[in-house]
Order: structure tokens, then sequence, then C-alpha cells
């Protein structure tokens, strides 16, 4: 079968068909796989909100080490604090996949010119990938493998939670 559409195609148009057929499928493929550091992650516990019978805050309980962890929908966050936290982390978060290509060729050039790594490339979602799957805790700079990593883990999160989750 393979064969016959390669014939009838021709070896160019194959292989072309076949690295679109690829790149179409990759994404469905990475949001189907079992992803265990996703689940732990998002099954974290919360900290409990105590209200009083009229509705003000008595207190929250906090988890270990006096933490406090709280799932808040983007709805509930004010339009402004999201712009002023997206102006400062991440302009173009709402224009790329999880991993920024524009900001990957700024920063690679300014730390050319500055031979030294001045400057870096993480989106929200690189951010929360390392938040999520961990690479390399306290073993020093991540090493280009890592990064690489954590841009795919990025471009899954995007894939399976979406931009607005």
């Amino acid at each position: 079968m393979v064969q016959a559409v390669r014939r009838a195609l021709g070896p160019s148009l194959f292989r072309l068909c076949f690295i679109l057929g690829l790149v179409l499928a990759l994404p469905k493929a990475l949001s189907l796989l079992p992803w265990p550091a996703l689940d732990a992650f998002l099954s974290q516990a919360s900290s409990r909100a105590v209200f009083a019978g009229d509705g003000s805050l008595i207190g929250v309980q906090t988890l270990e080490q006096g933490l406090e962890r709280e799932w808040v929908p983007l709805s509930r966050i004010p339009p402004h604090t999201v712009q002023i936290f997206l102006a400062a982390e991440d302009r173009r978060f709402w224009l790329h996949p999880g991993v920024d290509p524009l900001a990957i060729l700024m920063s690679a050039r300014q730390n050319k010119q500055a031979g030294r790594v001045v400057s870096g490339a993480s989106t929200i979602t690189m951010q929360l990938s390392r938040m999520v799957a961990p690479l390399r805790p306290a073993l020093g700079p991540p090493r280009f493998r890592d990064k690489i990593v954590e841009a795919l883990n990025a471009f899954r999160l995007e894939l399976i939670l979406g931009t607005r989750a």
C-alpha cells in the first residue's frame, strides 16, 4: 500500500506528504500521551478559606510550611492585573503556542553580542512547565537539552490546557 502511494506521488511529493502528516499528527499525539507529572501538579492541595456566616473571610488554612495556594480562574483576575503581568513576563503570550520563536531569536542575538548569557526566552508557559516537571533541580544552569525538553513540555501544556485555562 505504502509503495503504491509512493510510486503514484513520486519520492519527493511522498516525503513532503509524510513530513506534513507527522507535523500535523504530532500535536495530537503529544496531547494524548499520559503525563503523570501534570496530573500530580493539577491535583495538588489548595489552601482552604474559612468564612463567617455573613460571608466575610475569617482566615486561610495554610498548607505545609505556611504555603498558601489557590487556583483562580482567569476570569476572576482583574484584566489590568493580567495586562501588567504579561507586559513584564511574556508580551506575546496570547500569540505563541507556549514557545516564543521571536524571543528565542532576540535572546540568541543579545547573548551572542554579549559573549555570555544575558537574556533568556522563557515564556510563562515554559516557566509553568518547569514547575510541573522540574528537569535539573539545584544542579546549576540548564543545558541546551533541558531547554528543548522544557519547550516541548510548554507546547504540550498549551495543547492540553490551552492558553486561557
